[in-house]
């Protein structure tokens, strides 16, 4: 009596650890990014191009920041809403602007890095602008 005594001591405390640890290593619940079309083109000074994206929820809930980032001093872009709300199974869409202004140097393909933020978890989408011509 007393040796099951002592295994069920040691197992039941075991168990506990290793359930509780097969629940932490269960992937949380994260959004994702989807793009149409992830290279546009444009000239120098030119009108600004839409790149058409999503934020996918994928079980996530909560708001999601947007920022994007030129990796040129002559380029700018920007997200249509600073931030969106997910939920559930939520597809929402948004666009990312972007222009070269005149100084722009032709022909070139340039970078832009958008960034989602949710809870603990980021997300990265590299977006290319070609900039031609004048």
């Amino acid at each position: 009596m007393r040796r099951i005594a002592s295994i069920t001591l040691v197992t039941l405390p075991l168990l506990l650890v290793l359930m509780g640890r097969s629940a932490a290593l269960s992937p949380p619940l994260d959004f994702g990014i989807d793009c149409t079309q992830d290279t546009l083109r444009t000239r120098p000074g030119g009108q600004p191009v839409r790149f058409q994206m999503s934020l996918i929820a994928n079980g996530y809930q909560g708001p999601v920041r947007l920022a994007c980032v030129a990796l040129n001093p002559h380029l700018r872009c920007e997200a249509s809403s600073p931030s969106v709300t997910l939920s559930g199974d939520s597809v929402v869409p948004f666009v990312v602007m972007a222009w070269a202004d005149p100084a722009a140097k032709a022909p070139v393909a340039y970078t832009l890095i958008l960034i989602a933020t949710g809870g603990s978890s980021s997300r990265t989408d590299t977006l290319h602008l070609v900039v031609s011509g004048q």
